[in-house]
Order: C-alpha cells, then sequence, then structure tokens
C-alpha cells in the first residue's frame, strides 16, 4: 500500500489497521521515502497478505504543524462466484 505526502519538516509517520497501531514483523514493513524536497512516499509491505490481512488500514503524518491521514481499504477479491463458496 502506498501513500504521497506532501509536508515539512518531514513527519513522524504512523500505520494503524481498525485503529491498532501496526509493528513492524518478518512480514510487514514500512518505509518513508523522500520523492521530492517536501514529497514523501509511505509504503506499508505485507508479505504473503491472507484474507485475515483484509480490512481498513490508515497512515497518520504528524509533525509541530499538525497530522494528516489516509485511509486504504485492502480488498480481496475470490476467482470464484460467491455462490460457489457456500
Amino acid at each position: 500500500m502506498e501513500c504521497i505526502l506532501e509536508a515539512n519538516p518531514m513527519p513522524e509517520i504512523t500505520w494503524f489497521r481498525k485503529d491498532v497501531p501496526i509493528k513492524e514483523s518478518p512480514r510487514i514493513s514500512h518505509e518513508c521515502m523522500r520523492a521530492k524536497k517536501h514529497r514523501f512516499l509511505l509504503t506499508l509491505t505485507i508479505k504473503n497478505p491472507t484474507l485475515q490481512d483484509g480490512g481498513m488500514y490508515r497512515c497518520n503524518a504528524f509533525n509541530p504543524f499538525g497530522d494528516s491521514n489516509a485511509n486504504i481499504d485492502l480488498n480481496f477479491e475470490s476467482k470464484y462466484n460467491n455462490k460457489y463458496l457456500t
């Protein structure tokens, strides 16, 4: 998942899933890369995602001048029609 952010100074970034802060692990990582002078590319990577990883994610950026949020809904689609899954 990716978010693009413009901020100065560089903000503190926290990712959330269902209002719970996400901690990095061998399977989940996040990164903040400077794209331009005051623009950043924020990424959250989940290796081998499962259906349990689906749901609402939020990226929160905070610096002394305020905060900003972006929401991302991670959904999975089945290659089968739902009538075959019941």
